[in-house]
């Protein structure tokens, strides 16, 4: 994401699109904006959807500035509350998996759940780190991200540390090391998303600032790998 005025305006445009578009129950539209198709054709998928939480912090860390991140909080616990009730034996669900992986032609043949699994991580991580930066109380957020991570390895993951069955598309090319050097599914570094960045003043009144982290998000099957 560029550091210009352009992509700016236009992903703040979006990001209030999609909260203008959420239902009462807290679920988002998989297509935003839509001229009527794709609020609920093909969904739930958290793959898609989890966007919100990764534009929000995404923004935060070119820009620099929270109040965006402020004013779509409300919307932001009211979709993820609506994911958390969804979670079935402490995984998420989704109809589309990572959908038309290569050799594929649609929906992916391996288990769903792991796709899903791993963007709800993603996107209840920098949730926190968000919720974190507002004074919010994200406590509740940060134990449901740990089961989901320990959910997810004890499933996924086999004595070995290595990913079972077979894996395809956005798994496959997460493949990397753990930190014991055993084969697993993910990438990065620990914790990566993690760090803050120093407060700073800017030109724009006397408003305080936070310089944005240099470092994008995690990858989000990156929750494979730290357990």
């Amino acid at each position: 994401m560029r550091r210009s005025s352009w992509p700016e305006r236009f992903i703040t445009k979006w990001i209030g699109d999609i909260a203008e578009s959420q239902e009462n129950s807290g679920q988002l539209p998989l297509i935003v904006p839509s001229g009527g198709w794709g609020r609920k054709e093909l969904s739930p998928a958290p793959e898609w959807t989890t966007v919100y939480p990764f534009l929000l912090r995404e923004m935060y860390r070119v820009y620099g500035d929270d109040r965006l991140a402020a004013r779509h909080w409300p919307t932001l616990v009211r979709y993820l509350d609506w994911e958390i009730g969804r979670l079935r034996d402490g995984l998420a669900t989704t109809v589309l998996g990572d959908y038309h992986a290569p050799g594929t032609g649609g929906v992916p043949p391996e288990d769903t759940r792991l796709t899903a699994s791993a963007y709800l991580y993603r996107g209840l991580v920098l949730a926190c780190e968000l919720g974190d930066l507002l004074g919010r109380d994200v406590s509740r957020y940060r134990e449901v991200a740990a089961g989901l991570k320990n959910t997810v390895n004890a499933t996924f993951l086999d004595p070995a540390g290595c990913h079972r069955g077979r894996v395809v598309g956005t798994a496959r090319v997460h493949v990397g090391t753990r930190p014991d050097r055993r084969c697993v599914v993910g990438g990065g570094r620990p914790n990566a998303a993690h760090r803050g960045g120093a407060r700073r003043r800017h030109s724009r009144g006397a408003r305080t600032r936070r310089t944005a982290p240099t470092h994008g998000p995690p990858c989000p099957l990156d929750v494979l790998m730290w357990r």
